[in-house]
This record gives C-alpha cells, sequence and structure tokens, in this order.
C-alpha cells in the first residue's frame, strides 16, 4: 500500500509504498532530520525518532536492528540474532 510521506524542509513527498522508502534509505536520500508518516502513526516522526522506537522496542531482546518491512498494515522488524 503507498501510505508512507516523507517531509524534508517544507516539501512533502509521497505517497510511497514502504518498498519505496527502504530504497530511499539505502540510497541515502533521506537524514536523521527528515520526517515520516502513515495513516498508523499519530503524529510525523524523524527518521531518528523511527529508528530510536524500533530500537527501544528490540533492546531487552538484544538482538541488531537488520532491516524493517511494511506488511498488511504492520510494522515489522527482522532482527539479526
Amino acid at each position: 500500500m503507498q501510505n508512507w510521506y516523507i517531509a524534508q524542509g517544507e516539501n512533502v513527498y509521497g505517497p510511497y509504498t514502504w518498498e519505496s522508502i527502504e530504497s530511499i534509505l539505502e540510497q541515502g536520500y533521506l537524514n536523521n532530520s527528515d520526517y515520516i508518516w502513515d495513516p498508523n502513526l499519530s503524529k510525523w516522526l524523524t527518521i531518528n525518532e523511527l529508528n530510536q522506537s524500533i530500537y527501544m522496542a528490540e533492546k531487552n531482546k538484544k538482538n541488531h536492528l537488520l532491516t524493517l518491512r511494511r506488511r498488511k498494515g504492520i510494522l515489522v522488524c527482522f532482527v539479526l540474532v
């Protein structure tokens, strides 16, 4: 689904699929101060805030973040054990 939006400064781009967001991140077009949002989020989050939220959720398991995937409206974190 194309639900993701990106904000850089005053410019908003999207909607994108999560796969497109992953590609944009991998190519280095976003930095930690850029914002990301989809209808399941209560507010716009910086890329850094999104990463921190995912990291904190996984920290108790002492695993390392490997990648993110969007499946059936749920953000899933794959980890390297």
